[in-house]
Order: C-alpha cells, then sequence, then structure tokens
C-alpha cells in the first residue's frame, strides 16, 4: 500500500507485508540506492513486538503437568488486546482439563479485529473452587497466528525476585501453583512502530511519528535512512503492513494498492487477483521499464549512445584509412635506413616504441576527453526527465567506465596501427627503392 501524500516527506509512506519480502522481492534492489532494504527489512517487525494479527475468532488450547486424584481444573484465560482506535479490550476463555491431564480446546469469536488486532498481556488464572495444580498454555491462535511464537515475559516476582509465573516451558507459558493469578505481557516496552526513512525525512516538530494506513499518527522508531525507498523512491518512509495496521481507524486516505506478485506466480493466481474489484491487468517488469522509458524520455538517453557508438566507429575508420596511406611510406623508409646499415629489428624496435607512444596517447586523451566532458556536460543535458521524488541521477565522473573506454582506444590504436607498422625483409628490401624510382 502506497500513500502518496504530497504534504511533507515522512507524509510519503509505503507499506509492505515484511513477511513475504524474501519470497517476492529478494534481491531485486541490490546494486541500486534502495540495496540496504533487504538488511534491514526483517527489523521492522522485532521479535519482541506485540503479537498483531486479523480474524473474528481465539482459541486456546491447554493440558495438565500430570494426572490428578480430586478436584477440577479449570484453566481461565483472559487476553488483552488493543483493537481500532488503539483501546484496550479483554476476552476469557474457560477450559476444563480432565483428571488424566489431557489437553482441552476452546474457542470464542473476538469482535472488532477484522482490521487487526495487537495482543499485549496474557492473564493465567484458575475457576472458583478449583485445586492449586499447574498447567500449561500450549498455544493461542488468533487468525492463523500461534501467540506463543513470540517471547513473553512475566510481570509477578516471588520472595527472591525471580518470575513467579507465567514460565516459558518448552510447549507453551506454564502457570505455576502460586500465586492465583500470573500475568505475561509482551517484552516490548513503549509502544514504537519501527520504520525506515529516506534521507531526507526529518520531524522537526518532535520525536518521529509515522501515519498509520487509517491517517493517525503514531510513535515510531527510525531504524535506518537510506537514499531511496521501495515505491516512495528518494521521499518517504517504509514499514510493515501488518503491524501498522493494528489499531488503525476503518478510514483510508487516498492510497494505492500494490501487489507484487514473484516471477514463477501461477497464472490462475494472477488472474484472481487480477479479477477482483477495481484492479487492472497484471503489469510485467518490461512493461513497467517501457512506460517508465516513455514518461522520462530515456530514450533519449539510449539515441545518445548510439550516437557516440558511431562517433567511435567513423574514429576507428578515420585510423584505419590513415595508417593504411602511411604503410607504403614506412616500407620505404624501413628500406632506406637499411640501405644506410640500420637493421629491421632495429627499425622494429622503433616502430614498437612508436606504437607505444601512441596508445599511451590514446589512453590520456581518452580519459581526459572523458572526464571533462562528464564535469561539463554531463549535468547540463537534459538526457532524461527525472520526477519528483525520484533519485537524482548521478552525474560524477564513474571511474571504471571511462578507464574501460580508454583502455578500449588504447587497444584499438595498438591493434590497427601495429598491423601498419609490420614489415617483412621481403617488403622492406631495398631494391623496393629503384622500383619506384
Amino acid at each position: 500500500t502506497v500513500v502518496p501524500d504530497e504534504g511533507s516527506v515522512p507524509a510519503r509512506r509505503a507499506f509492505l507485508d515484511v513477511s513475504r519480502y524474501d519470497a517476492v522481492i529478494g534481491d531485486f534492489y541490490s546494486g541500486t540506492p534502495a540495496e540496504g532494504v533487504a538488511r534491514r527489512v526483517s527489523d521492522l517487525v522485532p521479535a519482541d513486538a506485540a503479537p498483531a494479527a486479523t480474524g473474528d475468532s481465539l482459541a486456546a488450547s491447554v493440558r495438565g503437568v500430570s494426572r490428578r486424584l480430586r478436584g477440577d481444573l479449570r484453566p481461565r484465560v483472559d487476553v488483552v488486546y488493543a483493537g481500532a482506535g488503539d483501546d484496550d479490550a479483554s476476552i476469557t476463555l474457560t477450559l476444563d482439563i480432565p483428571p488424566s491431564g489431557g489437553p482441552d480446546r476452546v474457542e470464542r469469536s473476538l469482535p472488532g479485529c477484522e482490521t487487526g488486532c495487537v495482543v499485549s498481556a496474557i492473564r493465567l488464572r484458575r475457576s472458583p473452587g478449583d485445586v492449586a495444580l499447574p498447567y500449561v498454555l500450549t498455544r493461542l491462535d488468533f487468525g492463523g497466528t500461534d501467540l506463543l511464537a513470540r517471547p513473553w515475559r512475566s510481570t509477578g516476582r516471588n520472595f527472591g525476585g525471580a518470575p513467579a509465573g507465567p514460565l516459558e516451558v518448552d510447549d507453551g507459558l506454564m502457570m505455576a501453583a502460586r500465586p492465583r493469578i500470573q500475568e505475561a505481557v509482551t517484552d516490548q516496552g513503549a509502544r514504537r512502530t519501527p520504520i525506515l526513512a529516506t534521507l531526507s525525512a526529518t520531524w522537526p516538530d518532535g520525536p518521529p511519528l509515522l501515519d498509520s494506513p487509517g491517517g493517525d499518527d503514531r510513535p515510531a522508531e527510525v531504524l535506518d535512512q537510506l537514499p531511496a525507498l521501495p515505491l516512495v523512491e528518494a521521499d518517504g518512509v517504509l514499514a510493515d503492513l501488518p503491524l501498522a495496521s493494528v489499531g488503525s481507524p476503518p478510514t483510508v486516505p487516498a492510497a494505492e494498492v500494490l501487489v507484487l506478485a514473484a516471477a514463477d506466480t501461477p497464472r490462475d493466481v494472477l488472474d484472481a487477483v487480477a479479477q477482483s474489484p477495481g484492479a487492472g491487468p497484471p503489469r510485467t517488469l518490461t512493461d513497467v521499464e517501457d512506460s517508465t522509458s516513455l514518461e522520462t524520455g530515456a530514450t533519449r538517453a539510449n539515441v545518445y549512445a548510439l550516437i557516440a557508438g558511431f562517433c567511435v566507429l567513423v574514429a576507428l575508420l578515420v585510423l584505419a584509412s590513415a595508417v593504411a596511406r602511411q604503410r607504403t611510406l614506412h616500407r620505404r623508409e624501413v628500406a632506406s635506413l637499411r640501405v644506410i646499415g640500420v637493421g629491421l629489428s632495429a627499425s622494429r624496435r622503433s616502430a614498437r616504441w612508436e606504437i607505444g607512444a601512441l596508445g599511451l596517447g590514446a589512453v590520456v586523451a581518452t580519459l581526459g576527453g572523458g572526464i571533462a566532458g562528464v564535469a561539463l556536460l554531463l549535468g547540463n543535458l537534459s538526457l532524461v526527465e527525472v520526477p519528483a521524488h525520484s533519485v537524482p541521477l548521478d552525474v560524477g565522473v564513474a571511474r571504471l567506465p571511462i578507464a574501460a573506454s580508454a583502455l578500449v582506444a588504447a587497444a584499438l590504436v595498438v591493434l590497427v596501427g601495429g598491423r601498419g607498422r609490420v614489415t617483412s625483409s621481403e617488403q622492406s628490401r631495398p631494391s623496393l627503392l629503384r622500383e619506384d624510382s
């Protein structure tokens, strides 16, 4: 979900389902200004965050610790949660563990969580008249999510300062024999939504805030600031959609809902999404690239590149024709030198020095011309139209391309010029001078 608010940079916000980031996007942004997102995106949902989910029912499963000989053991599980408007509410599930200590499960409807809720506390107790025996809450299902998969911390302490219960065990939370009511909370401290922000994002009026998908402000923790982020480009913030939606008002501002699909997504899934109300036909990455090229005029940059390629071909033809014209003259010069006693090996050695000097000159000329051209022209040429909020074009000197161009130019000069200086003993014999005369 993208909210392209133009009021300020933090108001431009994108929300992703972080749990699916690796499967859908993976390393797509590697080598781009947004490549740092892959390193930090998992931190948008910290391990100690309050469990968030959507659904209309809550189910609890318990078991006894051992067989009991007498009395009842009817656990009561109180779940404290925050729904729309961030108001706390609670629901109680009552279970009945048989004398064998076997498991029991109960499910209740949970109103007000169709758009998401955050569970902040679990209280374990027994029904009045029950025996004071421990039991284990093995599972707490909400919207297909086991809330016990998150870390929980007991709020009670015994005389020695150790947690009084409930205690984390291998398969859940165990209520100890004492005290009568035991509470566990998510070990998260103050609720602050983790976000990633661009370098341009600032909050001059106070600490960072995030506008939820419903438009309400909530405290935020800026994990990192990067040159660019997915969907909002160079201006905006990024947050986890499920976490930011919890407690958000049901009203939705002007937003763009995007479904990003991996390349191997089955066709029937794409068709089902395309048939949803308000959805358009699927667009491939190639379609998006072509559309972007047309909107920004990037085709003009390709024309400039084509012109530069033709310039290289023309320069190569000029060099080849010049070498071809001088080839006969060079052979006569070598023949003249042989008449006065200068051997063929000395002429070849001199030719190699000449070709080396020309290659070095080509390197210097290419480096100097490339650097001067980039510094003086590239920033002033309207190659493409950069849209608002986009990452600025890097018009600085790129060392690798210019160095590669210099090496290619030197190689062409050495190959073509060297070929024109190749002279055998037969081709440079002194008798050629008499024939020419």
